[in-house]
């Protein structure tokens, strides 16, 4: 199973609400039902943050380069 997560920002455990839970559940479906999980966003975070691993991630520049995505 393929999962793509869109958020605002890149995902980190310790940045944010929608970024603590994107990584939550993107941990438990890779470990429980061994999902491949992708990620894509808007904004980049600081370096100091520790990422989110995921298969691949893309940063959406434009709202062309969602739509090829799609």
């Amino acid at each position: 199973m393929n999962i793509l997560f869109y958020t605002p920002n890149e995902v980190a455990p310790q940045y944010g609400g929608v970024e603590r839970i994107t990584a939550n559940i993107a941990n438990a479906l890779t470990t429980f039902y061994n999902a491949n999980c992708y990620s894509a966003y808007k904004y980049g975070i600081d370096n100091s943050f520790t990422k989110q691993q995921f298969v691949d991630t893309i940063k959406i520049t434009s709202y062309h380069k969602l739509t090829k995505l799609i």
